[in-house]
């Protein structure tokens, strides 16, 4: 693992792995987005 946030190779990693967990779970996200949105 890597910690350093300042990295841009670990931000872009880590990136591409949330992108993969949201991709997983669109649905909720998409659920949360429209319910950010109408706030």
């Amino acid at each position: 693992m890597c910690f350093i946030a300042s990295h841009l190779w670990c931000i872009n990693v880590f990136r591409s792995y949330l992108i993969q967990i949201i991709s997983k779970h669109a649905p909720f996200f998409q659920v949360f987005e429209n319910y950010e949105s109408k706030k």
